[in-house]
């Protein structure tokens, strides 16, 4: 019998043997030879993504990374090359093709006729991503380095949010999760230079991008129709985030800089570098380091009503001040050991520290009781990844590319402490009524608060350790053919492994104290930096106890604890294996048509250990389970000309969104006392969606483009939070548990529209517009209630950015619009939250002081926009945020 180990091992070493020999094969084709060369550019530099094409057949490629392309077979014969790239002059070449043999030619593409894009770093980006969008075959959104550097955002949530029909999550006023076309984080997936990554976080497999400086970062591509040989586990899409190459010259790249937050009135210092080049003999060997540190001080001023039958149950007042660290290091290095075969090794390792002091005044107007607590944590992430891989030549026209990895993401709380002291019997005046509330001022005055009534209630101190790891292990093998001057394209088949192991260890221990005190025997002399709420609420805020002296407190020992074994019940060990497999065709028909077909499928075995745990019993039971599942996941995709610039894409695909491992766990939390259970759900089912894409795309000159599409999802065994009363040994309990909800449908449409218009005469040449809205409309069906929309959907999305780059000047203003949407199902329309819209200003200034040194200025969130959420209506607020605005000023040097 082999064992799982056993077998993880013999996987990956199949794949490592396959992958190392499987080269030395040889297979010739009669009558064909190939065409091979590298494109550069007018600075010297190669070009990717460049279109290359043997006129008079269907026979087309493109460059690759390295600036190279390999097309084959080709007829024998005279034949003209085409190469094409937008922002640049289209040129041809003529070569003849001997029959077994490689003949190679190289190419530089020139500016030409009234195209301006030299000494404008902007377009350079632009076209980049742009040739790149254009020659997918399936329909994908791709923002290069350069324009990533032209708006101010500087985490790869908030770079990803100008791209259509993407909107964000934010915590703390910066953007964190991702939601691709109304679809929810879990519905989508993070992955780096094509691989999943973990996630740092308990309970989620969406991964947190503020974690992930967008300094480092090549290019961001969204694919919203998967292919084939792309994980299946997205329904709405799947940001890719690829990290930085070794250029064909040396680079040196440097920026210092530092910030100003207006609600804190703090700095925050911030850096990052490249260095890297080609060296040895030929220049086979490529090397690239990149690095980004940056530390911000930043805060929110937080209300959080609830209420209970219109009226006013509870009142909390939040001030939070957090400290952010971001560190984040790639490297690169390639080894180019011939025309047929190359290799490379990444890696990737991001350290994210939040520390956070809140202090929450809770009116607990029901109870008549008012609490003041301080937490106070440190929480650090780490995301590692390393991968090694290559890519052979086989032959004429089979290609083979592999690639191992291995990621593991982490992330520790280490003894954080939420300190407590309550007063009771407090008398409030209240103004929040069933038929009156100002959402401008809910208010619940405490009449006779004081601090020497406040006593010590406890103190909770958690630690929290978690992480996620992955090995994985991939194949492909491509096999171009060519029939005839109408039909050519290429077979595609491969195999991939991953073993996941999730871990997460809570410990909670509740600190009580022998002796009573009161809260002014600690008190502390903190005040807001700048008045709550503007004012709102005069001095409610104050006073507040030391936040030192209650950690002292816990460290000297003198008080009682005991363990908090509810919070064991977040314990679970998961692992996780998944073998995939896939095979696809890519045809192409004609001068003017190309179609993918093909099928994938994702085998995965589950097992877990999770707790349950009954009130009343001194010690938690260990529950264990397993699941076992299989999807087949066929996908197609057409692209057909519709003119010299123009196309139009449709996309027929299935795609699917495993359940989060929290929801999946077998846990259990019985509580007598309350007649309350909540548990997890291992009989979960994947859920699973059918996707119709229909797009059409302009590409314009110099190097723009406006596009239109519509699409449609419809969603199989959606997951929810489901709540029920069950009668249990004769009592009424109400059981919360997560389940696959019916059916759910969601349709929209987008459009998108960029360009620098050059050919302008004078200072005008300099004006740029960069814009883009999407429509989404959803329908989930929910069982006792009327349907609703999918969690996470905007009804309307949006960007729109002024751009202005001439004479060594680069502004940029941009609005950033996300429509209200809904964040927790209730149990009818009247308890549904939401979140209300978001429209962000923010504005970027960047002026080329020399020809090495820039001088850049970021304006963020100028209209200070607060974070809103309600409860059925507008008027019920149920939390409100404000961050107000912050900047950064800094300076960049290139070599």
């Amino acid at each position: 019998m082999v064992s799982l180990k056993e077998y993880r091992i013999f996987t990956l070493m199949a794949v490592f043997i396959v992958s190392v020999f499987l080269p030395g094969i040889a297979v010739a084709q009669d009558g064909t030879g190939v065409i091979y060369g590298t494109v550069t550019g007018p600075a010297g530099g190669v070009i990717t993504n460049c279109e290359v094409n043997v006129e008079g057949t269907n026979i087309v490629g493109q460059t690759g990374l390295n600036g190279s392309y390999r097309l084959a077979p080709v007829p024998v014969g005279e034949h003209t090359l085409v190469f094409s790239y937008l922002g640049l002059q289209t040129a041809n070449a003529e070569v003849t093709v001997t029959a077994g043999e490689a003949v190679s030619q190289d190419m530089t593409l020139v500016y030409g006729g009234e195209i301006e894009v030299r000494g404008s770093p902007l377009l350079v980006g632009q076209a980049k991503a742009l040739n790149r969008q254009k020659n997918a075959i399936n329909i994908k959104n791709i923002v290069a380095a350069d324009q990533i550097g032209r708006f101010p955002d500087k985490n790869a949530a908030e770079a990803t949010q100008r791209i259509p029909g993407v909107s964000l999550n934010r915590d703390m006023g910066e953007g964190r999760y991702i939601i691709i076309r109304g679809t929810e984080a879990r519905l989508n997936s993070t992955t780096v230079n094509g691989e999943r990554i973990p996630s740092p976080e308990a309970g989620v497999r969406n991964v947190a991008l503020d974690t992930i400086p967008a300094d480092l970062l090549q290019s961001i591509e969204v694919s919203k129709a998967l292919r084939p040989d792309m994980d299946g586990d997205s329904i709405g899409g799947t940001v890719d985030l690829v990290t930085r190459r070794a250029p064909e010259e040396t680079r040196v790249s440097v920026s210092l800089g530092t910030g100003y937050s207006a609600l804190m009135e703090e700095t925050a210092p911030n850096g990052s570098f490249t260095f890297g080049g080609r060296v040895g003999d030929e220049k086979k060997w490529g090397l690239l380091l990149t690095g980004s540190a940056s530390d911000t001080k930043r805060g929110a001023d937080n209300i959080e009503p609830e209420y209970d039958d219109g009226y006013l149950d509870t009142l909390e007042f939040r001030d939070y001040t957090t400290e952010r660290e971001r560190y984040g290091v790639t490297a690169d290095i390639d080894y180019r050991a011939s025309q047929r075969s190359n290799y490379y090794l990444r890696g990737l390792w991001t350290n994210y520290v939040d520390t956070e002091l809140r202090r929450r005044k809770t009116m607990v107007v029901a109870d008549d009781e008012l609490e003041r607590d301080i937490k106070d944590r440190t929480q650090e992430s780490l995301i590692n990844s390393i991968s090694f891989g290559g890519e052979n030549t086989i032959g004429e026209s089979m290609v083979l590319d592999y690639r191992l990895m291995y990621n593991k993401s982490s992330e520790e709380t280490i003894n954080q402490l939420t300190s407590g002291f309550v007063q009771e019997d407090i008398e409030y005046l209240t103004n929040v009524s069933p038929d009156h509330i100002n959402p401008d001022n809910i208010q619940a005055i405490p009449l006779n608060e004081s601090a020497a009534l406040l006593e010590f209630d406890e103190i909770e101190d958690q630690t929290k350790i978690g992480h996620e790891e992955d090995i994985v292990g991939a194949i492909n093998f491509t096999k171009g053919f060519y029939k005839n001057a109408g039909y050519s394209g290429l077979w595609k088949f491969g195999a991939k492994a991953r073993f996941k192991n999730k871990v997460q260890d809570y410990n909670v221990w509740d600190l009580e104290s022998e002796d009573d005190f009161n809260m002014l025997s600690v008190i502390d002399n903190w005040n807001s930096e700048t008045p709550f709420f503007n004012g709102n609420y005069g001095d409610q805020i104050i006073p507040f106890f030391d936040p030192a002296a209650m950690r002292a407190l816990v460290e000297s020992g003198v008080l009682e604890s005991e363990r908090n074994l509810e919070e064991d019940l977040a314990d679970y060990d998961i692992t996780e294996d998944t073998l995939a497999a896939y095979v696809l065709g890519e045809f192409i028909l004609g001068a003017n048509t190309s179609l993918m077909g093909g099928v994938r499928v994702e085998s995965t075995k589950d097992e877990y250990i999770a707790y349950e745990w009954l009130d009343g019993e001194d010690s938690v039971s260990p529950v264990t389970g397993d699941k076992s599942y299989t999807e087949w996941l066929p996908q197609f995709h057409l692209v057909y000309k519709t003119g010299e610039d123009s196309q139009l894409r449709a996309a027929v695909t299935r795609s699917m969104a495993r359940p989060n491992f929290e929801d999946m766990a077998p846990w259990i939390y019985v509580n007598d006392e309350d007649f309350e259970i909540v548990k997890g759900n291992p009989d979960l089912d994947v859920t699973t969606a059918w996707n119709l894409d229909l797009m059409w795309e302009k590409y314009l000159q110099p190097v723009g483009i406006f596009s239109a599409g519509v699409f449609y999802k419809d969603l199989t065994d959606y997951i929810y939070i489901f709540q029920v009363d069950e009668v249990i040994d004769g009592e009424d309990y109400e059981v919360e548990q997560p389940r696959n909800g019916d059916k759910a449908t969601l349709a929209g449409f987008e459009l998108a529209f960029q360009n620098q218009f050059t050919n302008w005469n004078g200072f005008w040449g300099g004006i740029g517009l960069y814009g883009n809205y999407t429509y989404v409309d959803s329908e989930a069906e929910y069982p006792d209630r009327e349907s609703t929309s999918l969690p996470g959907q905007s009804k309307n999305i949006g960007n729109l950015a002024l751009v202005y780059e001439k004479y060594g000047v680069t502004t940029r203003l941009s609005y950033n619009y996300n429509g209200k949407k809904l964040l927790e199902v209730g149990g009818d329309i009247d308890e549904d939250i939401w979140v209300d819209d978001h429209a962000q200003l923010d504005f970027l200034f960047r002026v080329q002081v020399a020809k090495r040194w820039a001088i850049i200025f970021e304006a963020i969130n100028i209209t200070d926009e607060p974070y809103t959420a309600y409860e059925g209506t507008a008027d019920r607020i149920r939390q409100q945020e404000f961050y107000s605005w912050w900047a950064t000023l800094g300076v960049r040097f290139d070599l």
